[in-house]
């Protein structure tokens, strides 16, 4: 153990969130886009495909953001300290969401109706 790594009474100090739990994030939220935009590196996306890309996604996510939490809890709560190491993950996050809304998947664009070229007008016929 590194010495300045230890506090008064032998207890270890606190880390900032590292890239680890940046890692996953990243990865987290790039998988739930390609599934959101139904976009594969590997050809099509079924239905089955997309059920997995979530589950991953998912999982990735809900490992990485406790991780961060937990991290984050202990050094700005416990060391009352601050890194810039903090707000990576919920930029990544955040941003990710944002995408989401913004970027729409291509099959989700409705075609327009075509222009009806007939007067609106009826005619009554007698």
């Amino acid at each position: 153990m590194r010495a300045r790594e230890l506090r008064r009474g032998g207890q270890r100090t606190a880390t900032a969130p590292g890239g680890a739990a940046l890692t996953g994030a990243v990865f987290g939220v790039a998988v739930l886009l390609w599934v959101h935009l139904e976009w594969s590196p590997f050809g099509d996306l079924t239905v089955p495909d997309q059920l997995v890309g979530l589950v991953i996604g998912g999982i990735l996510l809900s490992v990485s953001l406790p991780v961060w939490a937990i991290k984050t809890l202990y050094l700005v709560g416990r060391e009352r300290r601050w890194s810039w190491k903090v707000i990576a993950v919920p930029v990544v996050v955040l941003a990710g969401l944002v995408a989401g809304l913004v970027l729409q998947p291509a099959s989700s664009h409705p075609t327009p109706p075509a222009m009806d070229d007939r007067s609106t007008t009826s005619t009554a016929q007698d």
